[in-house]
């Protein structure tokens, strides 16, 4: 399976494997580090025209699992198997040790927008630019600067569009960013990520909410399901935004269930302390036996009395006749 001719001039510490999704080219991409808008970290992404894509490293640790193999370093036993997704005569090849497999997610530009932009909002009165004034700006900062440096000609104007307030003023478009704007682009962003859930964290969202006399109504779930998406998108969003969203929506019948379920749930626990309680003193109560049984055990051990006159020793000490 192994060709050591192909293996002798790849070194297996510097294999980098990178998924793409399904509807993603595959050639073309530069790759190129960015501060995220989330963590302000160094991260690596990809970008293929106008389509940015992150790089998440897969964690071969199984954090869950006490029994998983490790290395004397404390790492995974791991390994990457490439094979031909179409019959052909060519062997797989395993490249084993220190490989890396990365995922690559479509990362939308809007998120560096939003975040390019957070010192604008804050400030009393918003900038109105047109487009080519704002790509200058845009040039002036860390993250967009180096993005506009490597890649030509960023299209911005569909991803300002959405959070911008546009003003045609003397045969041009002004941009003006708008809060009101980019709450009701985040609130889409919410309902698309709760779109995409799989069913298996929908079923999470609703046993976490279970209790044995407690169920969730409908509107909870629903609840519940905007904070999980919310949570998820702090991935990408920084809390400057975040914490206006979550304004957006009403949460008071969620904090009243969850309040309930804290009550209810401590409500089981002190009945199963109790309980727990009344079974351990049950088992360490002395046992008194069979009543019969020990009026056995008494007449067994009971000292017969021998009539005067008539034990052993009394022959001994009578008077010679």
């Amino acid at each position: 399976m192994t060709e050591d001719s192909v293996l002798s001039e790849i070194e297996s510490s510097c294999i980098r494997l990178v998924v793409l999704p399904s509807n993603a080219p595959t050639e073309n991409f530069t790759s190129l580090i960015l501060n995220h808008p989330s963590t302000h970290k160094a991260t690596e992404f990809l970008i293929n025209g106008s389509k940015l894509y992150e790089l998440n490293k897969i964690a071969f640790k199984d954090y869950h699992n006490k029994k998983q193999r490790l290395t004397k370093q404390n790492k995974p036993l791991k390994s990457i198997l490439l094979t031909n997704t179409t019959p052909t005569n060519t062997d797989g090849i395993i490249i084993g040790k220190d490989c890396e497999i990365l995922v690559a997610t479509e990362f939308s530009l809007i998120y560096l927008l939003l975040d390019f932009f957070i010192d604008y909002l804050k400030k009393e009165k918003v900038r109105i630019l047109n487009y080519d004034d704002l790509v200058e700006l845009f040039e002036e900062s860390e993250s967009l600067g180096e993005l506009i440096r490597q890649v030509d000609n960023v299209d911005f104007k569909k991803h300002l569009d959405k959070i911008c307030e546009l003003i045609d003023e003397a045969d041009d478009i002004f941009y003006k960013v708008s809060m009101e704007l980019i709450m009701e682009t985040l609130k889409i962003t919410v309902s698309r990520i709760i779109g995409t859930f799989p069913e298996s964290l929908n079923v999470t969202i609703v046993r976490k909410l279970n209790l044995p006399s407690l169920k969730p109504s409908p509107e909870v779930i629903e609840l519940s399901q905007i904070k999980s998406s919310i949570d998820l998108l702090s991935s990408y969003v920084s809390r400057f935004y975040l914490d206006k969203l979550i304004q957006e929506y009403n949460f008071d019948k969620l904090d009243e269930y969850m309040k309930e379920y804290k009550r209810v749930e401590e409500e089981n626990k002190i009945a199963e302390d109790n309980l727990n309680n009344l079974n351990a003193s049950l088992t360490n109560m002395p046992s008194k036996g069979n009543p019969k049984k020990r009026k056995a055990e008494a007449k067994k051990n009971e000292v017969k009395k021998v009539a005067a006159g008539k034990g052993a020793l009394d022959m001994f000490f009578k008077k010679p006749k």
